[in-house]
């Protein structure tokens, strides 16, 4: 056995400690890494990416290497972590709180603002100064030279660095020209959460619903479509171009052309998925809808893993500016591209989550076996049990996984009778631990995670999956 795996933590009774209690023989190192760093904060977490090492030792936080692998880094202190992590956000709420909004929310977990509206305020474009334009087009031209001379060029170019810092400040310019009314910023509110990657995620123009009224009137009290403040208010009237048709009559044209545009989209199934998907994206962007199309989503707040978050917002970002104009671009999309944008519109519709008690819960059980039939779902790659889920597990269930272990079921059985024993005797912190230690990466799964075969498919049973460890260890 080597004494490198031991290496991440320099407290000889921990490591002792470990070494007694972790199953022989050892194989595993992530499962003593784990053991020894127990209460530490990974370096890729995303609060220990948005503090910063250098934030954190600057603070008197101290950073722990592996001996062997230096690349892996852990923040020892996850209380000091913690409060860096709150006392950044509070600058940045304070920040936003300086622009107007009437209130701003930080969230350091992975939930969303409690109470908001269907709906969401959106800047408008104000009118570019002089020395605006001069300097937005000055950045647009050298982004243009640059990418020229960039064609060909490889990845450790300087001139990379360069478009990087023109792409950032043509961006910011183009950004301070949007700006929100001013009255209707106090009735509303802003948000600061952190992403996956440690990223702060700010969003403006939350409507919460005890304020939708009160927006309402002030966007129907508005008499011109320009304030003060030269920010644009309300949709600038149409011109007459005729006599006004009354409300009756103008009811009675628009339900005919609703009647035509029902009967053309039901032969075009082109423009209806096209529509659908522009739905859905408008819904999970700022949860607004669209007037007039009956399609209802309602996207879920969720922990979700990275490809899926990564999509989700690849997309709904798009529907952020220019409203209506996009909906002709998304009709435009190919078939299969539509498609795969309605898979991850739909996916964010989903949760399954239940108690396992109530009819209703054996229901969302069995719903949730069906697609993960249909999707192949493998759980080994979402989850994997770790000290706080045997923690919290029935004694009986961590023995039986313990001994299913491919390391023990391999053993003869009076050795492995043995062990067991020894882990019925086990306190329940001691347990699941070793629970955690033995049976990380090798895939076990609680029942209720496990996908059921589809229909005329083949199934390993748990026996089977036994007697194939055995096999493969002799």
């Amino acid at each position: 056995m080597s004494r490198a795996r031991f290496s991440i933590n320099d407290d000889h009774a921990a490591q002792e400690r470990v070494f007694r209690q972790i199953a022989k023989p050892i194989t595993h190192a992530p499962s003593v890494r784990s053991a020894l760093t127990a209460g530490r904060i990974p370096a890729h977490d995303r609060l220990a990416r948005f503090v910063g090492a250098e934030a954190y030792e600057a603070a008197g936080g101290r950073l722990v290497r592996d001996l062997f692998e230096p690349d892996i880094v852990f923040f020892d202190d996850g209380e000091l972590l913690q409060r860096l992590a709150v006392e950044r956000l509070d600058q940045m709420r304070e920040a936003l709180a300086a622009e107007g909004w009437g209130w701003v929310e930080t969230l350091t977990g992975h939930g969303q603002v409690d109470g908001c509206a269907g709906e969401r305020l959106h800047p408008t474009q104000r009118k570019l100064k002089p020395a605006e334009k001069k300097q937005i087009a000055a950045l647009e031209a050298r982004l243009e030279a640059l990418d020229d001379k960039l064609e060909d060029a490889e990845e450790d170019n300087p001139l990379w660095s360069e478009r990087d810092e023109v792409e950032a400040k043509l961006d910011g310019l183009r950004e301070a020209a949007r700006v929100f009314d001013s009255k209707l910023m106090k009735h509303a509110g802003a948000a600061v959460s952190i992403d996956r990657d440690g990223r702060p995620i700010i969003t403006k123009g939350l409507i919460k619903r005890a304020d939708a009224k009160a927006i309402a009137k002030l966007r129907k009290r508005a008499t011109s479509p320009v304030d003060e403040t030269g920010v644009a208010d309300a949709v600038e009237p149409e011109e007459e171009t005729g006599p006004r048709l009354t409300k009756a009559l103008t009811e009675r044209l628009s339900e005919a052309r609703t009647r035509g545009l029902r009967a053309a989209l039901a032969c075009n199934p082109q423009v209806a998925l096209g529509l659908m998907v522009y739905t859905l994206m408008r819904q999970s962007a700022d949860r607004s809808a669209v007037p007039g199309v009956g399609i209802e989503a309602r996207p879920v707040g969720f922990d979700d893993d990275d490809v899926m978050e990564n999509a989700r917002i690849s997309y709904a970002e798009k529907a952020e500016a220019q409203e209506f104009a996009f909906l002709a671009a998304c009709i435009e999309q190919p078939a299969d591209t539509l498609l795969g944008m309605l898979a991850v519109f739909v996916a964010e519709t989903i949760d399954l989550t239940h108690g396992g008690v109530t009819s209703e819960d054996k229901r969302r059980q069995l719903i949730g076996d069906a697609l993960a039939a249909s999707l192949d779902l493998d759980m080994t790659r979402h989850w994997e049990a770790d000290e706080d889920f045997w923690s919290a597990a029935p004694k009986a269930l961590a023995v039986a996984a313990l001994e299913s272990a491919p390391a023990i079921a391999s053993l003869g059985e009076q050795e492995r009778g043995g062990m067991v024993a020894a882990f019925q005797k086990m306190k329940k912190a001691e347990l699941a631990r070793t629970a955690a230690q033995t049976l990380k990466g090798a895939g076990w799964l609680p029942d209720l995670l496990i996908t059921p075969p589809r229909e005329g498919a083949f199934s390993v049973t748990a026996e089977g999956k036994r007697a194939l460890a055995k096999a493969q260890a002799a």
